[in-house]
């Protein structure tokens, strides 16, 4: 499913998956901290990627996880940040995090945020588990 909204995506459509999945949280009984189910989707999406037989990166990883997410009433943010590394080729990328937590996207610290609900410019930390 991921994967098909990708053909159709803009920066919009960004901000209202993030909009949905705060909403759909904010309406659901679930404890919003349920921090073993967060790393276990996470974790499942990002291992999962790798046999798909299509191309399956950052965003669609996001996107994937923020709906299974969305649907245990667990609120999530995809964030969008770019790298231009010394010598090196410009890079974007897409994360998923509840709260500073990263859900998929790996190691984000040397990538600048673009789009975040805060319009922070700011990299959440990694988990420490």
């Amino acid at each position: 499913m991921a994967r098909k909204a990708m053909s159709s995506i803009g920066a919009h459509d960004i901000r209202r998956l993030n909009k949905s999945s705060i909403d759909h949280a904010a309406r659901s009984d679930r404890a919003p901290e349920a921090k073993e189910l967060i790393y276990r989707i996470g974790f499942i999406v990002t291992f999962c990627a790798r046999y798909m037989p299509w191309r399956s990166d950052c965003l669609p990883q996001a996107i994937a996880a923020q709906r299974w997410l969305s649907t245990k009433g667990i609120a999530t943010e995809i964030r969008i940040g770019v790298e231009r590394p010394e010598g090196g080729e410009f890079g974007a990328h897409a994360w998923l995090v509840h709260g500073e937590t990263i859900v998929t996207g790996g190691d984000v610290a040397h990538f600048s945020v673009l789009m975040s609900e805060d319009s922070a410019e700011k990299t959440p930390a990694q988990p420490s588990d």
